[in-house]
């Protein structure tokens, strides 16, 4: 049974791929506990896998063993520190692969890590702050939604994160931070507001209208001038 699920986990056909994901192996994990682990052996080995799209596939099939009931009955029983335990290994055969070479690998484990910790994860927070410097938009796009299921309004690590990246020689990472730090900054704080206000002057035109709308979300009518030049930036 484990032979048959990892071969349809290497499938070419996507088709395969996810019936073994979301199928054949839950099935497998669920049906005791030596199905769990031989999954989860399984799935360890494919994460390493020369081929990207395997890599994508095992991703995807953690996280449906690590979040199903039946998975965690067969370790021994379905409360909610057995199906906890499981979320923390996954996460823990996940990590490495944040800096995996190929994009779709990079989008599924960010993506996996949005869905498996609990609010407030800071490892996940930071790892998803990094990501918004990615070379890949895909990969940017799926980080900033992360930061916003995982990191609580007003969280310090998520602010602190974006915020250096605010610094980002690149364009495009200063556009996914501004994004990302409006979204976590607390409705009229100083600190925010005086960050957000400082990337009105950057030399890119897209950052200096994300941060006008940013600034505006922040602090609404209570800033003054500043709220008055993003305005009008919003009007060129």
């Amino acid at each position: 049974a484990v032979a048959a699920v990892a071969a349809g986990l290497r499938h070419q056909s996507a088709v395969v791929r996810r019936c073994s994901a979301r199928e054949a192996l839950p099935r497998l994990a669920g049906a005791s506990p030596a199905g769990l682990a031989a999954a989860l052996e399984e799935v360890q080995l494919l994460l390493r896998h020369e081929v990207g799209y395997v890599r994508t596939a095992a991703v995807e099939a953690l996280v449906v063993v690590s979040t199903s009931s039946a998975a965690a009955g067969a370790a021994g029983t379905s409360d909610g520190s057995t199906t906890a335990k499981l979320r923390d290994q996954a996460l823990g055969m996940l990590a490495p692969m944040l800096a995996d070479t190929d994009a779709q690998v990079r989008h599924a484990v960010l993506a996996a890590l949005g869905h498996l910790a609990a609010r407030g994860n800071e490892f996940v927070i930071l790892a998803a702050s990094a990501a918004l410097a990615d070379v890949d938009e895909d990969v940017r796009d799926v980080a900033l939604e992360v930061l916003a299921a995982v990191a609580e309004p007003g969280d310090r690590v998520g602010l602190a994160a974006t915020a250096g990246l605010l610094r980002s020689h690149e364009p495009s990472t200063r556009l996914f931070a501004i994004d990302a730090f409006w979204r976590l900054a607390p409705r009229g704080n100083d600190f925010a507001i005086d960050l957000i206000a400082d990337c009105l002057r950057d030399p890119s035109g897209d950052v200096r209208h994300a941060a006008a709308e940013a600034l505006q979300r922040v602090c609404g009518r209570s800033c003054g001038r500043a709220v008055g030049v993003a305005a009008d930036l919003l009007q060129e």
